[in-house]
This record gives structure tokens, sequence and C-alpha cells, in this order.
């Protein structure tokens, strides 16, 4: 269903868009725990539209609506992904320009095999559990 706009081109439906894909190393196993964000990408502007992160089996999906969309991109939607680490935030992917979906559909399929190894992270917390473990019974001071 479209809805009429005399102001300028037909308008999509508010039902959500999908995207969804799977991130996988180089010899095809899944990997985990990754933070994917998709966006709308003009010349000048990234929009954020949504962000999740991969489950057990390293799939993903993601649901967007056209009215997060703002100026031409309300109905030529390019999409672009992004994937990041989950502890620190460090960018592991980002689509280039070939990658890019123009004027995506209502449902797309984007999957992506990350080839470089991925930054062992630890997030103080972890860092202070290991340390509190191996001091056993010791009291430690802050």
């Amino acid at each position: 269903m479209k809805y009429k706009n005399t102001m300028g081109p037909a308008i999509k439906s508010q039902e959500p868009n999908t995207v969804l894909g799977k991130f996988t190393a180089n010899k095809g196993c899944p990997i985990v725990s990754l933070k994917v964000e998709i966006y709308d990408v003009d010349m000048r502007e990234w929009q954020a539209l949504s962000d999740t992160l991969n489950n057990k089996e390293g799939k993903y999906e993601l649901k967007w609506t056209h009215d997060q969309l703002s100026g031409r991109a309300k109905t030529e939607p390019d999409i672009d992904i992004k994937i990041f680490t989950k502890e620190k935030n460090t960018e592991l992917f980002k689509s280039s320009t070939d990658e890019v979906r123009f004027n995506a559909s209502d449902r797309e399929e984007i999957n992506i095999t990350i080839k470089q190894a991925l930054p062992k992270e630890i997030v103080e917390f972890d860092l202070v559990k290991k340390v509190s473990f191996l001091a056993n019974k010791v009291a430690m001071q802050s």
C-alpha cells in the first residue's frame, strides 16, 4: 500500500523493512556478539536507522521504517552497514561505496565475512573479576 503525497512522490507504507544476515570468519565459522548498525547514506550524511547484537549463530535482523528517513531518502533509501565489537565499540567493518544497497528493497540480506583477526578486548570489570579470583582470599584494596 502506498500513501499519496500531493507535495511530491508517493511515500511507502510504514510497514517495517528488514535487513538481515550473518557474520562469519574466513573459514565460514560464525562470529558472535558483534554490534551491527545500519544507516541510510547520502552524499554528506549517514543517518542511523537501527542496531543490534548478532546471535550465537552469527545471525542478525534489524527493522526500520521509511518514516525514519529524511529528505530525498524517504523514497530512495541507500542502506549501509557497520560492525563493531560489543565491548569497546571498535569498528571492524564498514560497507564500501560498492557495497551500499542503493534504492534498498523492503528486505535486504547482507552477509559479511570479517577477514581480520578480532581484537582481544578486556573490559575493566572482567579484569577485576580475574584479579579477584587470582587473589583468592587476600583482601584487595582500592
